[in-house]
């Protein structure tokens, strides 16, 4: 230890002394090869100082001291543009550049602490310094550098930046890689020499910028383990051996395609680095953005990009941080510090952080935050939403426990987006949030997602205190949503292992996760519940809130049907490509919806207050008991198969309001019996082109609304209880001459509210004696061609309407009861026995004749055809 203090005090003193020497000599030396260095070495062999001399000589060879480190930077060459060196004080080189653009060649390129070299350019912030060192020395920067212009310092021998340096300068740019003079005189600063060796770049100082200033550092390997400061600006560690670079437009550093790492690369101990580009120091430049990139060859380093200590990219007056790390095609990028893209300020917004490579590692202690006062920002993981978008995918993916991740709005406005990808498998153990503004906005939407494999053991918050939830999106190829809790023993999954399972959620994860998101579960295969230990699958999801299943081209099944799933108020969704297979749902008040080819029901589907959609392309296989109150139930869609309904399945549905959706629609046999459980509407819709009802046997219903895009046929008595019937055989208005309503021989059509029959290119028909019987109005408002007897009835206060000029009624017209009846034929009518308590009109093509009784308390009006009698 005292021969190192001796050693290191006599370098110091033979340094100086060797300044002092060459400042009071103005005599040039005639070997271009002896610089400042050269001159330490005289100095030494001087009289009277051999036992310094033998002191540095012998601290060198036993290596505690890097070799010649303790000098000024030797030998200046300049090669383009006019700048001169001037030693101003024994321990500071002054370089005056009067030109926009100078390149100077040095012998080295060194600084000792405390020495300084000062740039001072005549352009300041728009001159540019291009130092390239021709030796076979690395610089080491251990005193202060200073410019008021761009500092550009070339050395493929590596660059160390020491403990107690510091750079002030308005740009740097330090890279092994180097530039043609004509490239650079011109502004093309395409730095495409590479290096023969693989050297490294590491700063241990403090290296600053001014406000809106690039700093660069690029190489194969880089390292930052001080502090760099860059406020508004462009800082990037880039691992390549070449590169591109804009430096008055974007200021980005671009990696060549071509530029690969190829060989492990060495730092300024001798030993190769853990990885191509690290930083364990702290990165700050708010307001500006913060890139770590390499390019590399697979299987040089474990880790491409290792983030263990702080990047700080803050917003700042209303713009934004970005903070990227993007580990090229191969290779694992690990985290284990913060990145900060936050915006905590009144009014700032979150900004923007990107994790990118093929494989990655958020180790426990990682935080990410780009949480904003008035709204959060952007962390992607891996990828983009479901793997699309222009940012590289990883193949996997793996978050430890631990692992934090903020996008919230802390004020107001809404929560950001987190998104975590990777083609292959995701295994995610840490927490997420991207709540909503405490005043007002939205939740946030979170994605997680292995597309070939998930594992999701974490916790995700999307809440909102004056808003609407955000929504957490789990889409694997299949998902199987396991009984009660589970983790991995080690807390992670190692990348090529075979702990995760396709995709695997716990049904306590599903649970804790309800209170706090809306949950989007989709598969692109199948979804799958495993048999519960408790029976149910308890979501906290409220009104307002939603839990979604969707497989779109797989089944959605509960192995156990007696299982259960419920929401406190949420609608639920399940959506299918193939078959739903359920034990019992019950969602509190929140809608339910259920659609896919075909449907087993094990269990009850219970929405209290809320509606149930249910929509299948083939037909529903099977009901369970079922109750909803109310309801909106569609069987079938506007793409499946014709379907049949029976009473036996009606009978199993206890509702309000039922709609029934499909392409043509059949009803068999439904007793009021069967329909008394609806105590409202039914509407069955066939509204896809060319689709028709039909009822095949008598059936009554509360309530009937009938809505065909190609007919009505009526086979069999159709009734209401307790409301109205309405018969549309034309919905969608087309030209098409088989939109009517027909109406069988002998059938009876009673509604206990009003009767509407519309059909309006087909017009309505009776093959037959027909009976229309209404407790409100009766109206048809198309034409009525009728092949036998015909009774109508509105009861005693509805009125009854048929003034189509086309009507032709074959057989007697009675008229049971009714107010005002207003009746149109375009032919011959008989009047059988009537009974019409307000008035009457009658306009007839032919004859008007009356065989039965004619009772109106009202006014009368009959008009026949000019050649026909009353």
């Amino acid at each position: 230890m005292n021969l190192m203090k001796l050693g290191e005090k006599a370098l110091a003193q033979n340094a100086s002394l060797a300044r002092i020497s060459n400042t009071r000599s103005s005599r040039k030396s005639s070997n271009p090869n002896k610089g400042r260095r050269g001159q330490v070495f005289q100095t030494f062999a001087r009289p009277g100082r051999g036992l310094t001399a033998f002191i540095l000589f012998l601290v060198q060879t036993i290596g505690l001291f890097p070799a010649v480190v303790f000098a000024l930077p030797s030998n200046p060459s300049v090669q383009a543009g006019s700048a001169t060196t001037t030693q101003t004080a024994p321990d500071t080189l002054t370089i005056n550049q009067s030109t926009q653009k100078a390149i100077i060649n040095w012998d080295s390129f060194s600084i000792s602490n405390p020495e300084r070299v000062d740039f001072q350019l005549s352009h300041g912030a728009s001159g540019v310094t291009l130092n390239r060192v021709t030796g076979d020395t690395p610089s080491n920067i251990f005193g202060t550098l200073t410019s008021n212009g761009q500092f550009m310092l070339i050395n493929p021998n590596g660059i160390l930046f020491g403990a107690n340096s510091r750079v002030d300068v308005n740009g740097l740019v330090a890279t092994t890689s180097d530039i043609s003079n004509s490239d650079f005189m011109a502004g093309n600063y395409n730095f495409n020499i590479a290096p023969d060796i693989a050297r490294s770049i590491i700063n241990r100082g403090s290296l600053n910028v001014a406000d809106g200033g690039l700093l660069a550092l690029v190489a194969p390997g880089v390292a930052n383990e001080g502090i760099i400061n860059a406020k508004l600006g462009r800082v990037s560690l880039a691992g390549a051996n070449t590169f591109t670079l804009d430096l008055y437009g974007d200021q980005l550093v671009n990696i060549g395609l071509n530029s690969q790492v190829t060989e492990k690369v060495i730092g300024p101990n001798g030993d190769a680095l853990n990885a191509l580009v690290s930083n364990s120091g702290s990165i700050f430049a708010d307001a500006g953005t913060v890139r770590l990139d390499v390019n590399s060859a697979k299987g040089i380093v474990d880790n491409v990009i290792n983030m263990d200590g702080v990047i700080q990219a803050q917003s700042f007056q209303q713009k934004n941080g970005k903070i990227i790390l993007s580990g090229g095609s191969s290779g694992n990028v690990q985290v284990n510090g913060t990145l900060d893209a936050s915006g905590y300020g009144a009014g700032e917004t979150g900004g923007t952080v990107h994790v990118l490579g093929e494989n990655l590692n958020l180790l426990g202690a990682t935080k990410i935050d780009t949480s904003g006062d008035f709204g959060g920002g952007e962390i992607l993981v891996g990828g983009d939403y479901q793997g699309k978008g222009a940012v590289q995918n990883a193949q996997n993916n793996n978050v430890y426990s631990n692992a934090e991740f903020y996008a919230d709005a802390l004020t107001q406005g809404n929560g950001g987006r987190i998104i975590f990808w990777a083609d292959r498998r995701t295994q995610f153990l840490g927490r997420l949030k991207a709540r909503g503004g405490k005043l007002f906005g939205d939740g946030g939407f979170a994605e997680v997602s292995g597309k070939e494999e998930l594992f999701f053991n974490g916790t995700a918050d999307l809440s909102a205190s004056n808003g609407k939830t955000g929504s957490l999106l789990l889409d694997p190829d299949t998902i199987t949503v396991k009984n009660g809790s589970g983790s991995t023993a080690s807390g992670a999954v190692t990348i090529g292992g075979s702990s995760v399972n396709n995709a695997t959620i716990y049904e306590n994860t599903l649970e804790a996760l309800s209170s706090t998101t809306d949950i989007i579960l989709l598969a692109d295969d199948s979804i799958t519940m495993e048999n519960l230990s408790d029976g149910t699958l308890d979501l906290a999801q409220g009104s307002g809130n939603s839990v979604t299943f969707t497989a779109t081209a797989g089944n959605i099944t509960f192995s156990d049907t007696s299982d259960a799933l419920q929401t406190a108020g949420g609608a639920i969704t399940f959506t299918a490509g193939g078959t739903i297979t359920l034990g019992a749902l019950t969602s509190g008040g929140g809608d339910i919806t259920l659609k896919s080819k075909d449907l087993n029901f094990a269990g009850a589907i219970n929405s209290g207050a809320g509606s149930l959609a249910i929509t299948a392309q083939n037909r529903v296989v099977s009901f369970g008991v079922t109750t909803i109150t109310p309801t909106t139930l569609g069987l079938g869609d506007a793409t499946g198969t014709d379907m049949t309904l029976s009473g036996a399945e009606l009978g199993r549905i206890t509702t309000t309001n039922l709609t029934l959706t499909s392409a043509s629609v059949t009803v068999d046999n439904v007793t009021a019996a069967n329909s008394n459980n609806i105590s409202g509407t039914v509407t069955l819709n066939a509204t896809e082109d060319n689709s028709s009802v039909t009822f095949n046997n008598t059936s009554t219903f509360n309530t009937l609304t009938v809505n065909a895009d190609q007919g009505i046929a009526i086979n069999g008595n159709l009734t209401t209880d307790t409301g109205a019937l309405t018969l549309e055989g034309d919905a969608d208005n087309s030209a098409d001459t088989g939109d009517s309503i027909s109406i069988a021989s002998g059938v009876t059509l009673t509604s206990a509210s009003s009767m509407t029959l519309d059909a309006t290119t087909g017009g309505i028909s009776s093959a037959g004696t027909a009976s229309f019987n209404a407790t409100g109005n009766l109206a048809f408002n198309n034409t009525f061609i009728s092949g036998g007897a015909t009774t109508l009835s509105a009861g005693t206060t509805g009125d009854i309407t048929l003034t189509n000029s086309a009507n032709d009624f074959t057989g007697a017209v009675s008229i049971t009861s009714a107010r005002n009846v207003t009746l149109v034929d375009t032919n011959a009518i008989d009047l059988g026995a009537s009974t019409i308590s307000g008035t009457f009109g009658l306009t007839a093509g032919g004859a008007v004749t009356d065989s039965g009784t004619l009772a109106v308390t009202g006014t009368t009006t009959i008009t026949a055809g000019s050649t026909n009698n009353i």
